[in-house]
């Protein structure tokens, strides 16, 4: 299946005015790289190609009802396609004007969609809810349901926070109010601005109240929560898991013990709080121990193997000892694919050299080490000056159409290089040109 001409129109509206590429080879080339650093690593929402990031790789909550355009059901791999595919097409236009081509930009259409494009993506579209900041949303997820609005009262002058909580304990619905601020007289201030401005006091203010009514409520029920109730107004980060309902079961079912949360520190909060985090330990994949020790960025490895972890032929211990600079190379979009389609391990990649990064992040070998049958021991031998000469474009043009494994590489940076170093380093156009036939000539290969 594909999009209808209505699905088309929708999603046009919506991302294309992002498309508008300037025509010039330098101006384009940065633009590209732009969009090559937005689809694959972590950006933030000032960036000029977030949007195309998050419609990309979250198309069901950025382009939200889409599905409703048409009768004709789509999956998430042909929203994805069509993005893609509308973007090529507007960097070849751009490029011809240009009188570039796409490889000379680095855009390889194929291992975009390659990449970006996994199995899941065969599901239906259905527009997901975002989750939702603290204030004026709704909870869900905690151990019961709960609202929380700012409104203004202009008749007493001030900004209130309201929370609303449906407790399945009580017959009737649990309001608390709390005064957040006194509205300023400012005639330039519009409502929804000094609302947004309140949000963070309204969420820290909505934790609070939230924690203050679980003790309430549970308190009496389980005397034990007295043991932990003072110390946890002292140290406000801890509130927030007591608006977990996996933590609350946990805590009061004793599988967590009430000392264990004493010593916990706001980092090691913020890893429990994750769904990753609570999916693991609901799956028995970890201890509570084990959980409290893992870092930000192994949340982040955990959630690019989720898949491999979930089937259990990845342990979180091979994770867990990662260092971030190791971390660092299973994030890259071309290593984490590799891995996933069986061609690479992951106790392989661990000990490759932190140089290697260079080429698995260029756009010159991104097709070559996804395509090719290549000897990956070999990079193990890999130095700073290998990965240097390799990146240079005559060297990687030869590899890639003489279909050097790694190894074959290795030994034309180490043999090859001294009798042609001023072909990639210090010679003109022309004699580059000439000097790079003489290597094809010249390879022992």
């Amino acid at each position: 299946m594909s999009l209808t001409r209505q699905h088309k129109e929708f999603v046009d509206s919506a991302i294309s005015y992002l498309f508008d590429f300037p025509h010039d080879f330098h101006e384009l080339k940065i633009e590209v790289e732009k969009i090559r650093q937005a689809l694959f690593f972590s950006i933030s929402s000032d960036h000029d190609y977030y949007l195309l990031q998050q419609a990309l790789l979250h198309p069901e909550q950025t382009l939200r009802r889409l599905e409703d355009c048409a009768k004709e059901p789509i999956t998430v791999a042909d929203v994805k396609l069509y993005l893609i595919d509308l973007l090529s097409t507007s960097l070849k236009d751009a490029s011809e004007k240009a009188s570039v081509s796409l490889q000379e930009l680095g855009w390889n259409e194929a291992t975009i969609k390659q990449l970006l494009i996994a199995d899941k993506d065969e599901k239906f579209f259905k527009t997901e809810n975002l989750k939702p900041s603290v204030s004026n949303s709704q909870h869900s997820s905690s151990i019961f349901t709960c609202s929380g609005r700012v409104r203004l009262d202009y008749k007493k002058n001030i900004a209130y926070l309201v929370v609303c909580f449906d407790l399945p304990w009580l017959p009737y619905n649990h309001k608390v109010t709390q005064k957040i601020a006194n509205i300023p007289y400012d005639e330039t201030l519009y409502e929804d601005e000094f609302i947004n401005q309140l949000l963070p006091v309204s969420n820290k203010m909505l934790a609070e109240i939230v924690a203050h009514v679980t003790y309430k409520e549970f308190i009496a029920r389980y005397p034990d929560l007295n043991l932990i109730v003072s110390y946890a107004k002292l140290n406000q980060h801890i509130n927030s898991l007591f608006m977990l309902r996996f933590y609350v079961d946990a805590l009061l079912s004793k599988k967590i013990h009430l000392f264990d949360l004493l010593t916990l520190k706001p980092k090691q909060v913020e890893v429990l709080r994750s769904d990753l985090t609570q999916k693991l330990l609901k799956a028995d994949l970890c201890t509570f121990n084990e959980a409290c020790e893992l870092k930000p960025y192994d949340l982040k490895i955990i959630q690019i193997y989720s898949a491999l972890i979930f089937s259990k032929k990845l342990s979180l211990s091979e994770i867990s000892s990662l260092s971030e600079n190791q971390a660092s190379l299973f994030m890259l979009p071309t290593i984490s694919h590799l891995i996933l389609q069986d061609k690479l391990s992951f106790p392989f990649v661990k000990y490759l050299p932190n140089c290697v990064k260079a080429l698995f992040t260029s756009p010159l070998y991104m097709d070559y080490l996804l395509t090719g049958n290549l000897d990956w021991s070999s990079l193990y031998d890999y130095t700073d000056v290998t990965c240097q000469y390799l990146l240079e474009p005559a060297v990687a043009n030869v590899i890639k159409e003489r279909k050097f494994g790694f190894s074959d590489a290795l030994i034309l940076a180490k043999e090859i290089k001294p009798k042609y170093s001023s072909i990639f380093f210090f010679g003109n156009r022309q004699a580059q040109t000439h000097e790079t036939k003489a290597l094809r000539l010249s390879s022992p290969f």
